[in-house]
């Protein structure tokens, strides 16, 4: 009786289960009917929608200000940081060896220039006269040249003095590539620290300088917009500036860097030479025929090319950023453009295949119609 009661005790709940898992089904079955019949309805399927997770909701904020232009000083500082490092090492590897070697150079070369002019004078002229003459006039300008009364203002030779504003010339040239090649070591440390230093300081100025550039173009993009002069993509929201004025920007810092060389130079430098100084400059190109840093004073002059080249290489590399955008756009435009066109093109060579054959396939029937109009006609008794 014992069994009994409690498989009696038992039963019940597993049918309370059997029920709610039959009931759970019907009401599944209920629904897939319900949705068909709104299928069938409507003809097209319901799509359940979901609300958005909160993280899709999250727009995304502009950057502050204060945190690009903080971003801008940090790179700044690390560039300035490693241009003195360099060229206080280079100063102490060089030292008072290289100043030594360097004035011998000149020496040596200045003699040998001067006996090469002697030859050539008594190669050329007949007459001992004219002789006298001709070295009367280059031994003056080599008592000129020797007591440095007559010093080349325009072109620059290979100088091996070091000073800290030399070094600092060297170094910024070195690592933005310019290397205008008024200043060498001499000593092997000196030629291997040079190897070195580069090798991990042109990549670094590039990543700073390009940094600098795209922090620098987005905020010339966000002036643009308030000023309403550049041009909103309404589905990207990216502000894109004409090539005209990136262009414009370039001429003018070089316009005004050529002002301040000028300027600097005491009128020493034309504006035109000044303005092919900058351009020299900033292509990266550094002929080393101009260099401000020989022609200034003291450590001054050499602050004032670096930090023209920094903030130029900046301002370059922004320009660079934004002409880049706006040809993207430019070409993605045109592509859109050249793509409808071809799919234009497209569509009517094939309607008018389609025409053709349209027609032929008629005179086919027509033709056809017309041999059994006339074998019919000859069948049919006169």
């Amino acid at each position: 009786m014992s069994d009994n009661s409690s498989n009696d005790s038992k039963t019940p709940p597993t049918t309370s289960k059997s029920s709610s898992k039959k009931s759970s089904k019907h009401v599944l079955k209920n629904d897939e009917l319900a949705d068909q019949q709104n299928e069938n309805e409507t003809g097209q399927k319901q799509v359940k929608t979901y609300p958005p997770r909160r993280r899709a909701a999250k727009s995304k904020q502009p950057t502050p200000l204060w945190k690009l232009f903080l971003a801008i000083v940090v790179l700044l500082v690390i560039l300035a940081m490693y241009v003195n490092f360099g060229a206080t090492c280079m100063l102490y590897i060089e030292g008072k060896k290289a100043g030594d070697n360097a004035t011998d150079t000149k020496k040596a070369r200045r003699r040998e220039n001067f006996a090469q002019a002697i030859i050539k004078q008594v190669l050329h002229n007949k007459t001992k006269e004219a002789i006298v003459d001709r070295v009367k006039v280059l031994l003056l300008d080599f008592e000129d040249e020797v007591l440095g009364k007559k010093v080349k203002k325009n072109k620059t030779e290979i100088d091996t003095t070091w000073s800290y504003s030399n070094s600092l010339l060297y170094t910024a040239s070195l690592i933005t590539t310019v290397g205008y090649g008024n200043i060498a070591p001499v000593t092997m440390m000196g030629q291997g620290f040079t190897v070195l230093y580069s090798v991990f300081g042109v990549p670094l100025t590039l990543v700073c300088v390009s940094t600098i550039g795209q922090i620098l173009a987005r905020m010339f993009r966000n002036f643009m917009g308030c000023v309403h002069l550049g041009f909103k993509d309404q589905e990207s929201g990216i502000i894109y500036v004409p090539i005209s004025i990136s262009l414009a920007i370039m001429f003018l810092y070089l316009s005004a860097g050529s002002g301040i060389f000028v300027a600097a130079t005491n009128g020493e430098w034309s504006y035109l030479e000044s303005f092919y100084f900058s351009f020299i400059t900033l292509s990266t190109i550094g002929l080393g025929d101009y260099v401000y840093g020989d022609t200034g004073s003291g450590d001054t002059s050499s602050l004032v090319a670096v930090v023209y080249m920094t903030v130029g290489f900046s301002v370059v590399s922004m320009c660079f950023h934004l002409m880049e955008d706006e040809c993207a756009r430019k070409l993605n435009n045109l592509f859109i453009c050249l793509k409808e066109k071809f799919f234009q093109v497209v569509d009517c060579v094939i309607r008018f295949v389609k025409y053709k054959l349209c027609c032929k396939k008629r005179e086919e029937e027509v033709d056809k119609g017309l041999e059994e109009s006339s074998g019919v006609s000859d069948k049919s008794p006169a």
